[in-house]
């Protein structure tokens, strides 16, 4: 698949090119992240049978914008090349198999991210946490309360239907390739006295809670290798949400995998 046949002649090209955008993250008015993107390369080449796209990205990189942190930069490239992008993705669909409305056919799909530098301490995760709740029960709001009004109309011991998603895909190859991470973190410098940190905000820590359950105590991190290894499928025909499902048990088991070890290994040699 993606090769062209015949006379399948492109009928419309875009091409865009960014030198940098920048995309400031603020919660209330102070600013928390500062998002970065360096050599923006997006391209779009439609013929009568397929449709395909590329995204890339030279640098991207995420500054940390609160006070007195110990890691201005939160992430960036591991290695930068004006020939190298840290981002890129490429999807070619098959416009002729593709109904352009349930179901989309791809003759190939890929998603590629270089090895990345993760410099974090626990405070502005709390942050970004913070924000993130607040953000989801306000986008979250109107849908609860039509979804509490049926449920409570609903007959005893009715269990809810749960509807999948109808849009149908199909792969001859899906492939995102592994990710490579380098992971420094360090705990809230209040660790010893819960209320010492952010204004008594440690005294509960959904990070510090996550380490507990698989049984780790929050340590300093310096540069541990994380991989994430790639998913490759062949030929697969699935929904959109059995798609996301395998996706995130993929990544979760594999992440979970990386951490407990990541951070048994630095707990045993602390």
């Amino acid at each position: 698949g993606g090769r062209r046949a015949g006379g399948d002649v492109p009928k419309m090209s875009l091409h865009l090119k960014l030198g940098s955008i920048g995309v400031s993250v603020v919660d209330a008015a102070a600013e928390l992240l500062y998002v970065t993107l360096e050599r923006l390369d997006v391209s779009l080449v439609e013929s009568q049978l397929r449709r395909a796209v590329s995204f890339n990205v030279g640098v991207v990189q995420v500054d940390n914008m609160r006070e007195g942190t110990a890691f201005p930069v939160l992430l960036s490239p591991v290695m930068e090349s004006a020939d190298r992008n840290t981002v890129a993705l490429t999807v070619v669909q098959n416009l002729a198999h593709s109904n352009g409305t349930d179901f989309y056919y791809f003759d190939y799909f890929s998603v590629l991210v270089q090895m990345l530098d993760v410099r974090s301490d626990e405070d502005i995760l709390l942050s970004l946490a913070s924000l993130g709740g607040r953000a989801g029960k306000l986008f979250a709001a109107p849908s609860s309360s039509s979804s509490s009004s049926s449920v409570s109309a609903a007959a005893p011991f009715t269990l809810p239907t749960v509807t999948e998603s109808s849009t149908r895909m199909y792969f001859e190859l899906l492939v995102l390739n592994a990710i490579k991470v380098n992971l420094t973190f360090s705990p809230s410098a209040g660790d010893d006295d819960p209320e010492a940190s952010l204004g008594g905000m440690s005294s509960f820590s959904p990070i510090r809670t996550l380490f507990q359950s698989i049984g780790v105590t929050m340590v300093n991190i310096n540069e541990a290798p994380l991989r994430l290894n790639a998913l490759v499928l062949e030929h697969p025909f699935v929904t959109a949400d059995a798609l996301a499902s395998q996706l995130k048990v993929h990544y979760t088991r594999q992440a979970l995998a990386e951490g407990t070890v990541g951070a048994g290994a630095v707990v045993a040699a602390a």
